[in-house]
């Protein structure tokens, strides 16, 4: 921790300093090194007692310090708050308190005037007490800066202080550079700075604080109950390196030894002990210990009282909780809320609600403010949870005198309890009182809307929706939920389905089955477009709802039809794509995800639905240009071949068509070797029939896949009685073109141009009419 030189002076110095016995030199010498000892001095407070013992560059900086932090308009000083602050330890209320008191000694002597007598107050006590309380390092600074220019003694508990700031955040690297500064300014040590580092090392690793305390018996310091007190604090927290059930072996073996060496166990110390016993459930431990702790006069806070509550309630015992309670009423203590907050946290979880009750109110009898809003909720919920609604309503009407920070959930809780319980009377009266009094909030709203329904009540339900919109409140996620059920259970399916998509814009997920029943509501009331619309919300909707698929089959021609007509109207959204591409391809896109959830929603029984569904699902995926564009081709197609096995009907040719066209479109070699032989095998109707114009599709197919196969396919052509037009012919020259002019590489671009010369040699040697 310290090295030679420090520990040198600071030993010859240190205010309390004590000899350890020979025994303990030599059992602790062994570990004193592991203990780091590197510092890079660095005076960064002027030392010395008066201004005239700096060097002038330290006094300029204390001085810019001072004047940039102060010299800024602050409300008028008021000492006996600034105190006040520090006695409640509020650092940030002192902090500003100090910073008008300051400002009000500063500025009248850059005018002239005299200083506040307010400001002339404070001492270097104050100022000390203010680090004391402040986490922020820089302030802490500025704090002594302000007492090296009231020439206040930067002496042993300042610097003490200082560390301390650092202690508390666990900064050992900045509280090493303070006692470096420390020992640089000459300013001794006393058991209070060794105590500082030993709380930095017992919050983190109890086996180093060990050996720090080990150090601090070679430097001649003994450890006092405060040393031992903060190796006991840490090791009940838990460290790295001590935790869990063993925790109590070291914290009560700490005890020991400071009761070995003679020190007087603290209150502090005595809690520690206490709090690590109720930790571990030992109540019969920590009793024995909180009776030996009354034997030794050392009188119990509040902190004794709330750990051994907080221990019976571990093991629930809810009757010594409040016989503790009772005690350090007896004694003059006031309970804090900590204490209220365990004591009603035990008493609902035990059922005793009627204590519970009890103990809030003497809570907010005693305090106000937010932190008694939880018990608050917490007794309403068990109330509300008992049934009792009744008593609960009574109870929050109880708390209101003495409280203005109870939570609006209170009041929703309550409402959604007389909902629940079915008294739609207790409702409607809740709704009355708090909209008269204005307390109304969209969470209050829903929960009526809901009982509304529970009621069949209309007229209050819909009131509640428009009350909501003309108030101007958002409404939340369970608002739009519980009006889509209304109106959907009042047949106003037109307004649940704009609440639906106002749900979606607000970002509000949709709940699977209130979503199905919307657009079973839509397609019961015959409006498809709607309902297939609401689908696509949802991609997955239509094939995963057994109960939705069966309303589709019911309407299935309604649908067949729908489909159609989005199907005929890809050509036109396409054709508006090219014209206005940031408007229409958003809008093709629509469609065909929609003309594909609609696909499997007919076909989700296995049902042969009519060619144009199949055609129009085929022309979607070729028109999406996905990932998924080709296997969504194949297995629409894989699903016609299996029909028309079934019924031995054949596939209309302009299903065929659009599915070569897709194939043209997205495929690949593989995929186009195993439709030409699947259209080769087909023994009942070999390339199933397809017409000249399939034939000159599929030869582009090829041209673009399989060119070695384009001849072939020729003569099969011709065997089938079918002929290339001139225009295929055309066609097919300009997909040999195409692939040309795609290609980079010098050696394929000839082998395809080679390959188109033959295909032109062949037609215009063997069929010269379909060149011409």
């Amino acid at each position: 921790m310290f090295d030679d030189a420090c520990l040198a002076s600071a030993s010859t110095r240190c205010v309390s300093t004590r000899t350890s016995s020979a025994s303990q030199r030599k059992q602790r010498h062994k570990t004193r090194d592991s203990v780091p000892r590197v510092f890079q001095p660095k005076l960064r407070i002027p030392s010395g007692t008066t201004v005239k013992a700096r060097s002038e560059s330290a006094q300029r900086t204390a001085h810019e310090t001072t004047e940039d932090m102060w010299t800024r308009e602050v409300r008028p000083p008021n000492m006996p708050e600034f105190l006040a602050a520090i006695e409640r330890k509020d650092a940030k209320q002192a902090w500003m308190k100090f910073s008008d008191l300051v400002h009000a000694e500063t500025a009248p002597q850059e005018s002239g005037q005299q200083p506040s007598a307010l400001a002339a107050g404070v001492s270097q006590e104050h100022c000390i007490e203010l680090i004391d309380i402040l986490s922020d390092a820089e302030k802490a600074r500025e704090v002594v800066a302000y007492m090296v220019q009231k020439r206040f003694p930067i002496d042993t508990a300042v610097y003490n202080a200082l560390i301390g700031v650092h202690a508390r955040s666990e900064n050992i690297v900045e509280a090493q550079k303070v006692l470096e500064e420390m020992t640089a300014a000459g300013v001794a040590m006393d058991i209070g700075t060794y105590n500082m580092f030993l709380r930095i090392y017992a919050k983190k690793d109890i086996a180093q604080a060990q050996v720090f305390l080990a150090r601090m018996a070679d430097e001649g310091i003994l450890p006092d109950t405060q040393s031992y007190t903060l190796l006991m604090e840490g090791a009940c927290k838990g460290t790295k390196d001590v935790h869990g059930p063993q925790r109590v072996h070291v914290v009560q073996q700490f005890f020991d030894e400071m009761r070995d060496l003679g020190l007087q166990p603290d209150v502090r110390a005595y809690h520690a002990l206490i709090r690590v016993y109720a930790e571990e459930k030992d109540m019969q431990t920590a009793e024995s210990w909180y009776a030996n702790m009354l034997e030794e006069a050392v009188d119990p806070n509040l902190y004794i009282y709330s750990t051994l509550m907080a221990g019976y309630s571990r093991v629930n015992e809810f009757d010594k909780m409040m016989s503790k309670y009772h005690d350090l009423k007896a004694r003059g203590l006031q309970p804090n809320p900590v204490i209220y907050h365990i004591l009603v946290v035990a008493a609902t979880k035990n059922g005793k609600l009627d204590d519970a009750m009890n103990l809030t109110l003497d809570s907010l009898s005693a305090f106000e403010g937010p932190q008694t809003t939880p018990i608050v909720d917490r007794v309403v919920i068990a109330l509300c949870g008992a049934g009792r609604v009744a008593d609960a309503e009574e109870f929050i009407n109880k708390c209101l005198p003495a409280s203005t920070h109870l939570s609006r959930r209170l009041y929703v809780r309550l409402l959604a309890a007389y909902s629940k319980a079915g008294s739609a009377a207790d409702v409607a009266r809740l709704y009355r009182n708090f909209k008269k009094a204005g307390e109304m909030q969209a969470p209050m709203y829903a929960v009526v809307m809901k009982s509304a329904i529970e009621s069949r009540n209309p007229e209050l339900f819909q009131q509640c929706w428009k009350e909501l919109h003309d108030a101007h409140l958002t409404p939340t996620e369970s608002c739009y939920t519980v009006a889509l059920e209304g109106f959907l259970l009042w047949n106003q399916v037109d307004i649940a389905t704009k609440i639906c998509y106002d749900m979606v814009r607000a970002g509000f997920s949709l709940r699977p089955l209130a979503f199905l029943k919307l657009i079973e509501a839509n397609i019961h009331a015959l409006r498809l477009p709607a309902a297939a619309k609401l689908m696509s919300l949802d991609r997955n909707t239509a094939s995963d709802s057994v109960d939705l698929a069966k309303v589709i089959q019911k309407q299935r021609v309604g649908f067949e039809n729908l489909l159609r007509t989005l199907g005929k109207s890809l050509s036109t959204d396409q054709s508006n794509a090219a014209t206005s591409p940031a408007f229409a391809q958003d809008d093709l896109s629509e469609s065909c995800q929609l003309i594909l959830l609609l696909y499997r929603a007919l076909t989700s029984k296995g049902t042969r639905c009519a060619d144009h569904v199949y055609q129009y699902a085929m022309d979607a995926h070729t028109q999406l240009s996905n990932s998924d564009s080709l296997v969504g081709l194949v297995q629409i197609f894989s699903d016609l071949l299996r029909h028309r096995d079934a019924s031995k009907a054949a596939i209309s040719q302009a299903c065929i068509k659009s599915f070569l066209l897709g194939l043209a479109a997205h495929g690949r070699e593989r995929t186009v070797k195993a439709v030409q032989d699947i259209f080769q095998k087909d023994t009942d109707a070999p390339y199933l029939g397809m017409d000249a114009e399939n034939w000159s599709i599929w030869l582009r197919v090829l041209a673009k896949n399989q060119r070695e196969d384009v001849i072939p396919a020729i003569v099969d052509m011709v065997n089938a009685e079918r002929s290339l037009t001139p225009s295929g012919y055309t066609q097919l020259i300009a997909c040999y073109d195409a692939v040309i002019l795609k290609t980079q590489m010098s050696g394929l671009k000839k082998a395809v141009d080679d390959d188109k010369q033959r295909v032109v040699a062949f037609l215009e040697e063997h069929y010269p009419d379909m060149v011409a």
